[in-house]
C-alpha cells in the first residue's frame, strides 16, 4: 500500500481507551492474547459483572472499521480492525485483520491524539518538503469549524500534542511554524 494519495479514514472515531488498547498490544501478528485484568484497567471497567461490561466495550470496538479511499474520493477498500475476539478463561484472544499489519496503518492506530492520523497522511501524501495549511483547511482536518476562536488554543490543545505523536509514534522528522499573515 505504498502508493501516495491514498487516504485512510475510520468508520467511527476510535475512543481514547481503544487507542490506549492498540498502543498496549503488539500488533506484529494477527493474534494477540491479553489478560482480563489488563483489559479492565485499559478500558477502565468498574461495573460488575466486569466481563459483561468489557464485552459491551469490545463489541463497540469490533464494529469500527477502516476505509481506504483515493485522492478522488473513490472507495478502495473497507476492513475491520478486529476480525474476532474470544474469551478463554482469564484471557481474551484478539484476531486482527491482516490489513492492519501494514506499517503505515499500525502507526495510525497507535497515535494518542484523535486526528494525528490525518496530519500523518497529509505529510506522507505531499510531494513538497514544506506544507502550507490554511486556517480553514486546518479547521477541516481537525473538525473544529465552530470551536477554538484563538489560534493559541488550537496550538496548545491540538497541534502540539499531534506533532508530538507525529515525531514519536509516526517517526517523522518535522516541525511547524506559524505564518502570521492576518
Amino acid at each position: 500500500m505504498g502508493n501516495k494519495n491514498i487516504f485512510i479514514e475510520f468508520s467511527k472515531k476510535l475512543s481514547k481507551k481503544e487507542r490506549d488498547f492498540l498502543r498496549s498490544v503488539d500488533i506484529s501478528s494477527n493474534s494477540v492474547t491479553v489478560h482480563l485484568e489488563t483489559l479492565y484497567k485499559i478500558f477502565e471497567v468498574k461495573e460488575e459483572p466486569k466481563v459483561i461490561e468489557l464485552e459491551k466495550l469490545l463489541f463497540k470496538f469490533f464494529s469500527k472499521n477502516i476505509t481506504i479511499i483515493d485522492s478522488n474520493s473513490n472507495f478502495k477498500k473497507r476492513f475491520n480492525i478486529l476480525n474476532s475476539y474470544f474469551f478463554e478463561r482469564d484471557y481474551v484472544i484478539f484476531e486482527f485483520s491482516s490489513h492492519i499489519l501494514d506499517e503505515k496503518i499500525k502507526k495510525m492506530l497507535k497515535f494518542k491524539e484523535r486526528y494525528s492520523y490525518r496530519f500523518y497522511q497529509e505529510i506522507l501524501n505531499s510531494e513538497k518538503s514544506i506544507l502550507n495549511i490554511s486556517m480553514n483547511n486546518l479547521r477541516d482536518i481537525l473538525e473544529i469549524q465552530e470551536t477554538y476562536d484563538r489560534f493559541y488554543d488550537i496550538e496548545k490543545n491540538l497541534l502540539k500534542p499531534i506533532f508530538k505523536d507525529l515525531t514519536t509514534i509516526g517517526e517523522l522528522d518535522i516541525e511547524y511554524e506559524k505564518d502570521k499573515s492576518g
